[in-house]
């Protein structure tokens, strides 16, 4: 279960990338937080996205256990308002 938190701050990652993609790529992960901090276009996912990264450091690097209900909370309350609201900039659904 790790693993799927850490897939989906990386499914995040890229839906930022696309977002900012083709007049900007993000260097690491502090200058793309810097970026969805402060660019007012993702102002309403900061915290859902910075949630994601804090709990993909957990999953990676402090083998913090997860199970599948706090896995499936994960996806609902953090990566789905992500994905709904960058769908929109996008343009497109996926």
């Amino acid at each position: 279960m790790e693993w799927a938190v850490t897939i989906m701050f990386y499914a995040a990652l890229h839906l930022i990338e696309a977002t900012l993609a083709p007049s900007a790529h993000s260097s690491n992960h502090n200058a793309r937080n810097q970026t969805v901090q402060f660019d007012a276009r993702f102002h309403p996912i900061y915290r859902h996205y910075r949630e994601l990264y804090r709990r993909s450091l957990d999953a990676r690097y402090e083998c913090t256990p997860f199970t599948i209900l706090q896995v499936q909370h994960l996806y609902a309350t953090q990566y789905e308002p992500i994905k709904r609201h960058l769908q929109l900039l996008l343009g497109f659904t996926f």
